[in-house]
């Protein structure tokens, strides 16, 4: 394939006597980071006028060291295609664009290329070595002169070549030339009409570059360039009938562009009865989408295995497309390797290096620890059973509902003070309760481990070489996944094998001697791993393969599927390179973009001669209409609207089965509501004031939440938000108001409020912008507070202030307790009670606060009863002077909002909310009477609620798809 460097080629790898005398060729790895630090020193030589010239272009300018290994990807491959294609580097200099526009840019570009022509090739030479093309076309040279001095003993076959270059053709023609030389071209089309064919070999400067497309533009190059004759080349081996019309109407629809005016002559040649016996083995399957599509491409392969020792092969190169297929015959219990290659870096090797390299030099978040310590390849000298209970354990106990993550190498710390904190703690969850002293025991021993293995590579802080860096890594990687008998994991998982070569690379070469900053070394990682492919060892099912288009040339199956075939996928966009536009190329007698469309177009029309062909598509990808790709649409167009009809039908029984494969076979019932009854002994006894608005709203999650104590666990990343701001803004006034019985001045006091908030504040760590803001922002509250607080105990006689206290109330009558924990409650002179809530977010809405049936917010008038009554301790029983909500906020709401009305007082609202909660009690002491989901939901279309998928709310609550009302 055009610009493909592989020194075992025609034989021409290790051992070859060609290969005698030559230099060694510098290792990619190497080449990669020195071209990129060569990007490098020129992208800093830029001024700010001359980057401006390449905004609209292709080459972008490298922001970092990541972007410039990006970029010699590019370099590296513009090198090969120069060497392959023998263009003198003298000729890029001799280019005079005619296009003003792009005049500037291109003497840029010139400028870098200039650079590169005088200083690479003196580099390479200085330490003995050369380019992987530039030895590839040495050796290829030394065989074919090899060949026309010497001939050959044996006999020489080379077979499959298109001789896409100069060193090859050269090889080819040596070879053609021995008497026991052979050549055999792949796929020669012998029906294409011969004008068209002549047309093809015209060279690329005097010919159209569009040309380049067609599938047999290689074949036809080399043919003219070998001085051979296409009619004087003998066809091997023949077919006929049915499949040798196909090949015909496969040719015709392929042909040049500019020729499908003829099609209708060509076409009179085929009858609708051949038409259609030619194209009776191709199917075509048009998906609305993805998942459809890949779902019937496993069918297609699945129904192939109920035909003993027939064969299938998916050809995509939509990688993407290949695990969708992949992962859908894995309902069937089939497992295919797909054996055009799965990206490095997304294997579950480079995944766990990942995960590392986030802990110790980027992301040292709780979800990137979280993604470490649960891998299945962090063993740490655990079993794996073992390692996965620590690793459970650790996600509880360390990371759930924690703003601050433990650092690297310093976890058996960070544990022993979070066993302190929550040995102490008053609300602990129950799934920490659950870790018992031997589970903590075992799990500080793991954490141990796992510093002992990540400190050295944590520690560093220096830019260091990527020898070093690499090193450090391995090190770390291999002990991590080492298990209780030193059996390294990571050895035997996919990618494994080749990052640790990866590895070796940098201990080996030049390519470590780079320095680079440890806080860039995850980027510098996904830089280096690039597009790398790691493809399996064996197949796991030998009658089934997922192949790339280039994998599958050569091989036979009894039902190919050609899979992805959409404008952009199949054939790919053609894209100019960094460097040189098609202009150029064209100028420079380079191949164009399109060859490799003309590549891709050989592999279609050599896969169409398959006896059982299916095409694929979706309609829409990404949720993106698609257009069918180009040979789709020829092939249609010149079948006819019958013959087309046809094969979509055939293509149609796959999806219908596929659609029948998820499909029940009769109307799916609507959920079952949800109402248990348990009995009544188990039914809660006691409740806080918080829970009855629960209870009222949706008995099933109080249910839930207190009968079978079922609670959410915190996220696992917890962000600094409204919920910590609040519980932060109440214990700040809690302690103000305790150190503020007698009255000092407003000032003193306001100095007082933001001292206390800028201790509280800064014992939760923040970072320093979020807690300036937050400091900030009480301080502007704190004033208006002060003020109020100032003024209404000049008003008001109140001798004592009580803050986050907590009190019961046994309902009469019942074995019922109430429970509360006021934020304030204020006794006056006259042995009255004012009871205050804070609110810093939304509060409930005064109606609802005062309606007692159903009661639908009762917190301030329950805990009003329970002061009424003295069960606060401490607190004298007293009638209510006030209740009332205190908005902590800068915004128009904030200030004081009483609950009492004109038509009703404190007492009566409390005494009115107690008999309601009596009601309530006594409702739910009938053992008939159920706790129903959502019985009074907060909003009628949010299913937001910690227990509403464990009610299946969605399964029932929606009369219809689409219909959001309840």
């Amino acid at each position: 394939m055009l610009g493909d460097v592989d020194d075992e080629e025609f034989g021409l790898g290790t051992g070859s006597e060609d290969q005698r005398d030559l230099d060694e060729t510098i290792h990619p790895r190497e080449r990669q980071l020195e071209l990129a630090h060569l990007i490098e020193h020129w992208v800093s030589s830029l001024t700010t006028e001359t980057r401006a010239l390449l905004d609209d272009e292709d080459i972008t300018i490298p922001a970092s060291k990541t972007d410039a290994i990006g970029l010699a990807d590019d370099l590296s491959r513009l090198l090969d295609q120069i060497t392959l294609e023998e263009v003198p580097w003298s000729a890029i200099g001799k280019i005079i664009p005619q296009d003003h526009d792009w005049a500037e840019w291109w003497r840029l570009t010139a400028t870098f290329l200039k650079i590169v022509m005088e200083n690479w090739p003196a580099h390479l030479e200085a330490r003995g070595l050369m380019d992987p093309a530039q030895r590839q076309a040495a050796l290829l040279d030394r065989r074919a002169s090899r060949y026309e001095k010497q001939g050959s003993k044996g006999p020489v076959i080379i077979a499959g070549s298109t001789g896409s270059v100069p060193a090859t053709q050269r090889l080819l023609k040596a070879v053609a030339a021995l008497d026991n030389g052979v050549i055999v071209l792949p796929g020669m089309d012998k029906h294409m009409a011969i004008k068209q064919w002549q047309r093809l070999s015209v060279s690329y400067t005097q010919g159209d570059p569009s040309l380049e497309t067609h599938p047999q533009f290689g074949l036809a190059q080399l043919v003219a360039k070998l001085g051979l004759e296409r009619d004087n080349i003998t066809e091997l081996s023949g077919i006929s009938g049915a499949l040798e019309e196909r090949t015909r109407i496969v040719s015709l629809a392929l042909a040049p562009a500019e020729t499908t005016a003829d099609w209708y002559d060509s076409a009179q040649g085929f009858d609708a009865v051949k038409l259609s016996a030619a194209l009776s083995g191709v199917g075509i399957v048009e998906a609305p989408g993805e998942q459809q599509e890949a779902l019937a491409i496993a069918i297609a392969m699945r129904e192939v295995l109920e035909q003993p020792g027939k064969t299938a092969a998916l050809v995509t190169p939509d990688r993407n497309l290949a695990r969708r297929v992949s992962a859908e015959l894995q309902r069937f219990g089939v497992e295919v390797d797909d054996t055009g290659g799965t990206p490095l870096k997304i294997t579950p090797a480079a995944q766990f290096l990942r995960n590392l390299i986030d802990v110790c030099f980027g992301d040292s978040g709780n979800v990137a620890l979280a993604s470490l310590i649960k891998n299945p390849f962090c063993l740490a000298g655990s079993s794996p059973v073992d390692a996965r209970r620590h690793a459970g354990n650790f996600e509880i106990v360390s990371l759930r509902g924690v703003i601050h993550s433990p650092e690297p190498g310093f976890f058996e710390t960070f544990l022993k003070q979070r066993r302190e904190a929550l040995s102490s703690a008053h609300h602990v969850l129950n799934a920490v309760r659950l870790v018992g002293d031997d589970d903590w025991e075992g799990l500080l021993i793991h954490a141990a481990r796992i510093d002992k293995i990540l400190e050295p590579l944590a520690s560093l802080k220096q830019p260091q070489t990527l020898a070093t860096m690499f090193g450090k890594l391995g090190e770390a990687a291999q002990a991590l996944a080492s298990d209780e008998a030193g059996d390294i994991a990571l050895l035997n998982g996919l990618g494994g094998a080749e990052l640790l070569a990866l590895f070796e690379d940098f201990a080996i070469t030049g390519a470590g001697l780079h320095q680079i900053a440890p806080e860039i070394f995850p980027r510098v990682f996904d830089a280096l791993v690039g597009e790398q492919l790691v493809r399996p060892q064996y197949a796991a099912n030998p009658r089934l393969h997922i192949f790339g288009p280039l994998e599958v040339r050569l091989l036979q199956h009894d039902r190919v599927i050609l899979a992805g075939l959409n404008e952009g996928t199949w054939p790919q966009l053609a894209k100019n390179d960094a460097f040189l536009n098609r202009a150029m190329r064209q100028e420079l007698g380079m191949a164009s973009p399109e060859r490799r469309t003309g590549l891709a177009a050989h592999d279609f029309q050599q896969l169409m001669g398959k006896h059982e062909v299916i095409l694929t598509r979706s309609q829409r990808v990404d949720k993106a209409p698609t257009v069918a790709s180009r040979w789709l649409q020829r092939l249609s167009a010149l079948a006819g609207k019958d013959v087309t009809a046809q094969m979509i039908a055939r293509g149609d029984n796959l999806l219908h089965l596929a659609r029948r494969i998820d499909q029940l076979d009769v109307p799916a019932s609507r959920a079952v509501r949800p109402c248990p009854a348990p009995p009544v002994d188990v039914r809660p006894k006691s409740l806080a004031v918080t829970d009855i608005e629960l209870w009222v709203r949706d008995p099933y999650a109080l249910y839930a939440k207190r009968i079978l104590d079922l609670q959410p666990l915190p996220p696992l990343e917890r962000m600094p938000d409204a919920l910590l701001r609040g519980t932060l803004y109440h214990a700040i006034v809690a302690e103000l108001i305790g150190k503020n019985d007698n009255i000092n001045g407003a000032d003193a006091m306001l100095a007082e409020a933001c001292e206390i908030a800028r201790r509280h504040i800064d014992q939760e760590n923040l970072a320093p912008d979020l807690a300036n803001i937050w400091y900030l922002r009480f301080c502007e509250i704190a004033r208006d507070f002060v003020n109020w607080e100032i003024k209404r105990r000049a008003e008001l006689a109140i001798v004592e202030s009580h803050c986050e206290t907590r009190g019961e109330l046994p309902l009469a009558d019942s074995t019922f307790k109430l429970r509360a924990t006021a934020d304030r409650i204020d006794r006056l002179q006259d042995g009255s009670l004012i009871v205050l809530d804070y609110k810093t977010g939304i509060r409930p809405s005064l109606s609802q606060a005062r309606l007692t049936s159903p009661p639908l917010a009762p917190q301030m008038a329950l805990e009003g009863a329970i002061a009424r009554a003295g069960g606060f301790s401490g607190i004298p029983a007293g009638d209510l002077n006030k209740l009332a909500f205190y908005r902590l906020r800068r915004d128009k709401s904030a200030g004081e909002q009483d609950l009492s009305t004109s038509k009703l007082s404190e007492n009566e609202l409390a005494d009115d909310m107690l008999a309601a909660l009596g009601d309530l009690v006594r409702a739910f002491n009938n053992p008939a009477r159920g706790y129903i989901s959502r019985l009074h939901p907060f909003k009628e279309n949010e299913i937001s609620g910690d227990y509403d998928h464990l009610a299946r709310t969605r399964e029932w609550s929606f009369a219809s798809e689409g219909d959001g009302d309840e």
